[in-house]
């Protein structure tokens, strides 16, 4: 009986195999975890970005607030346009809108691509002068800061922008 010589079975691959499930799950798994990853960094930068802006639209306001009291105060109109437009002027700005009142919170200068953020911005700059300080939206994309008359220490009026972090 040597000629009947046995051959070893051959083991073939599995498709249902232990080894195909795990592969599998970890490949889903790895996907997943790569998606949550990249949600929460783009998340996060666009926190960063949104509160950078947040920041800069505060000091800027308060800065030009500051420039423009004694301007505000004897209602030169002109002399306002040429503090704000050049905040407006560059193609890159994230200002998109500006407005200067008065203490009866009378614009006596506003300009920019929003308009409609005229409505927030007098609301805010009511407010800022109420205050006596910088007020700003939730989001802190609108701004309002009281210019001071620096011989009473009241609110001449105030300067409001809008921003965005849109491109």
């Amino acid at each position: 009986f040597m000629s009947d010589h046995v051959q070893p079975k051959k083991t073939r691959f599995r498709s249902n195999s232990v080894l195909v499930k795990i592969g599998a799950i970890l490949l889903v798994s790895g996907i997943v975890v790569s998606g949550l990853m990249t949600w929460s960094h783009v998340r996060a930068s666009t926190q960063l970005i949104q509160d950078m802006t947040s920041r800069a639209a505060l000091e800027s306001n308060e800065l030009l607030a500051g420039d423009a009291a004694q301007t505000i105060q004897i209602r030169a109109a002109a002399r306002l346009a040429s503090l704000i437009e050049p905040l407006l002027a560059s193609e890159d700005t994230k200002t998109t809108y500006v407005a200067a009142v008065d203490f009866n919170n009378t614009v006596l200068f506003e300009a920019g691509r929003a308009p409609d953020m005229r409505g927030p911005l007098l609301a805010l700059t009511e407010q800022a002068m109420a205050q006596g300080g910088s007020v700003a939206s939730a989001d802190g994309m609108l701004v309002a800061t009281p210019a001071f008359n620096n011989m009473t220490g009241k609110p001449a009026g105030a300067i409001a922008s809008a921003w965005s972090t849109a491109d």
